[in-house]
C-alpha cells in the first residue's frame, strides 16, 4: 500500500506545483515555501518503500526542485535563486518559532503537547542538517538547471532530470553526513536507498509534468 500511496503522493505534489506555476509567480513561491516546511516536519517519519527504509518527506524535496526548474524556465535564474532564499527563510522561521510552542508548559486539560513535542522538537543536529542540505541542494539545482538549459537547449528532459538528479544526490549525502554520521546507522545504505527513492520520485514528477504540458498543448 505504501508504494501506491508514494506514487499518488508524488503525482499530487507535481500537479500542485504545475498548477501553481500556471497561476502565477506568487502562487508557486508560496507553494515551494509550504513544501519546504512540510518536508522538515515529516523528515522523521520513516516508512518502507519497495523494500527500502526511507523517510516520507522525499517527495516534497523533489517537488521543490521541479518548482525551481519551472520558475527558472519562466522567470529566469535570478528569480529562482531568490525563491530558494525565500523558502529557506520561511523554513527557518518555522523551525525557530515552532520551538516556543513546545516550551510552553501544558495544563492538565491539554492532550496534544506530547504529540507536538514528538513532531516539532527535532534534535538540533537534524534541524541543522535539514537546513544546510536544503539550501545547498536547491541552490545547486538552480545553477545546474541553468547549465543544462544552456548546453541542452532542445532537450527539456535532460535539463530537468540532470539538475534534479544531481542536486538530490547532494541533498541526500549532506543530510546523511551532518545528521546521521557517528550514530548507529550504515550511511552508505541510507544514502543509496534514499537516493533510489528520490530518483523514482524525480521520474514520476517529470513524467507527470510532460503529460500535464501535453494535455495543455496537445499540438506540441
Amino acid at each position: 500500500m505504501n508504494n501506491l500511496i508514494f506514487i499518488l503522493h508524488t503525482v499530487t505534489i507535481a500537479l500542485i506545483t504545475l498548477i501553481a506555476n500556471q497561476l502565477g509567480k506568487q502562487f508557486i513561491v508560496s507553494t515551494l515555501a509550504i513544501f519546504a516546511i512540510l518536508a522538515n516536519l515529516f523528515v522523521l517519519k520513516q516508512i518502507n518503500l519497495f523494500g527500502l527504509q526511507v523517510t516520507s518527506s522525499d517527495a516534497f524535496i523533489v517537488g521543490i526542485s521541479l518548482g525551481l526548474n519551472l520558475i527558472q524556465e519562466k522567470h529566469g535564474q535570478k528569480t529562482a535563486q531568490t525563491v530558494v532564499w525565500i523558502s529557506f527563510w520561511c523554513l527557518s522561521i518555522y523551525t525557530i518559532l515552532s520551538q516556543f510552542q513546545i516550551w510552553y508548559t501544558p495544563n492538565l486539560l491539554d492532550a496534544s503537547h506530547t504529540h507536538f513535542d514528538n513532531l516539532i522538537s527535532l534534535a538540533p543536529r537534524l534541524t541543522l542538517a535539514s537546513l544546510c542540505s536544503y539550501l545547498i541542494s536547491q541552490t545547486l539545482d538552480v545553477k545546474l538547471y541553468a547549465f543544462f538549459r544552456n548546453n541542452f537547449k532542445f532537450n527539456s528532459l535532460i535539463q530537468n532530470y540532470g539538475s534534479m538528479a544531481i542536486s538530490q544526490l547532494a541533498d541526500t549525502v549532506i543530510f546523511s553526513i551532518i545528521g546521521l554520521a557517528g550514530l548507529n546507522y550504515n550511511l552508505i545504505d541510507i544514502i543509496c536507498f534514499s537516493y533510489l527513492i528520490k530518483l523514482l520520485a524525480i521520474t514520476i514528477s517529470i513524467l507527470t509534468s510532460l503529460l500535464y504540458k501535453k494535455l495543455l498543448n496537445p499540438k506540441n
